[in-house]
């Protein structure tokens, strides 16, 4: 099933691609939940912020799961393609 695409400001985009590169470096739950907070102290966007947009992204809807048990759970590899996916529509 295709995500519906999700309309994002460039700070947004920039942001969410910086969390698909920081989870590429990630190896389990706590630091896939950690990749988040890293990349809103890198980039000002807050994590309040930036969660629902990764929800919008992946589940389209606002709020979700615990993150980084989600990635455990769906797999980082297909939580980060479909993030890379969404940024190239």
């Amino acid at each position: 099933e295709e995500p519906a695409h999700v309309e994002l400001t460039d700070e947004e985009q920039e942001a969410v691609k910086a969390v698909a590169d920081e989870l590429e470096k990630a190896s389990n739950e706590e630091e896939y939940q950690a990749a988040v907070f890293t990349v809103s102290k890198s980039t000002g966007v807050k994590a309040r912020r930036l969660f629902p947009v990764l929800y919008r992204i992946l589940l389209g809807k606002t709020q979700g799961p615990r993150f980084g048990p989600y990635v455990g759970l769906v797999g980082r590899e297909t939580v980060v393609k479909e993030i890379r996916d969404a940024l190239n529509q």
